[in-house]
């Protein structure tokens, strides 16, 4: 087989898409202005609801067992959420409306 042959000048090949360009230079520590503070939140009346409006889960001969155990970790996990937010005070009051 023979090797293909460049045309054109003998010189490097310029970059294409590439505009030479310098990094900008990005200061990591400067201050930032404080966040402000976050709003009260509310006890989820269903944790398993956005896993559910999903559908079931894609793993082949694990379909009631998948859905069981990713259920119990959107519980857990919203346990937990309502603890942090409970123990912060930023948990609003259950309320009868729901």
């Amino acid at each position: 087989m023979s090797a293909r042959r460049r045309s054109g000048p003998k010189s490097a090949p310029a970059r294409r898409g590439t505009p030479e360009r310098r990094d900008k230079i990005v200061e990591m520590w400067k201050a930032v202005p404080e966040p402000a503070p976050p709003e009260p939140i509310r006890r989820a009346a269903d944790p398993t609801a956005v896993l559910r409006s999903l559908g079931p889960p894609p793993l082949p001969g694990q379909g009631p067992t998948a859905e069981q155990e990713l259920a119990r970790v959107a519980l857990r996990a919203s346990q937990l959420a309502t603890g942090l937010a409970q123990h912060t005070g930023l948990l609003l009051p259950d309320s009868d409306d729901d």
